[in-house]
């Protein structure tokens, strides 16, 4: 039959055994790209009906499946944008395209064999860590070239290293939260 895909969930913890589909409306893909800070994809399906005209579908962020990060114990949520790595398998159901838009969209997208995808990468909390402390290097040096007065230039490095030591601690602690909650959902 012809009937549309159902549409994507609003939800970004929704569970991909939920719905009425059977399995056989999953489709297996490749990302072909993922821009983190616009949080939109392209996503490539891994045996296209013609092997000539490869099919792509669109992928938000809020359509990919992921560990539900607000917990009980805590009282905060952990926000966080899943990260695709080019080359990656993913499962994932299809919709129309939205409005004015070419590509189909992709939605409830998983690791291949159903995994979510995690909060963050293995390296996340490293590369922050670098980049906050690379920031601070370039604060110091922007305090160091325009301070002429000894005290206030020693003030406003202090007030920096705080600044960038509040930023590291907070997201290590979301780092951590995250990490704990995915071990607890894995453990269910």
């Amino acid at each position: 039959s012809t009937d549309a895909a159902t549409p994507p969930p609003t939800s970004t913890t929704s569970d991909a055994t939920s719905t009425d589909e059977s399995s056989s409306d999953l489709k297996t893909g490749i990302v072909k790209s993922f821009f983190f800070r616009k949080q939109f994809g392209i996503i490539r399906e891994a045996n296209p009906p013609n092997p000539d005209e490869p099919l792509e579908y669109f992928i938000h962020c809020n359509d990919i499946l992921r560990y539900d990060t607000s917990s009980s114990s805590s009282d905060q949520e952990v926000k966080y944008v899943p990260l695709l790595k080019i080359g990656q398998s993913v499962e994932f159901k299809v919709a129309p395209p939205d409005d004015g838009k070419k590509l189909s969209k992709a939605y409830d997208l998983t690791l291949k064999g159903g995994e979510k995808v995690a909060p963050f990468s293995s390296k996340y909390f490293e590369r922050f860590e670098r980049s906050q402390k690379a920031r601070f290097g370039d604060e110091v040096f922007e305090i160091m070239s325009t301070s002429s007065d000894q005290h206030e230039m020693e003030s406003k490095i202090v007030a920096a290293f705080e600044r960038v030591r509040e930023r590291i601690e907070s997201k290590k602690r979301d780092v951590d939260i995250a990490k704990k909650l995915v071990e607890e959902s894995d453990k269910e």
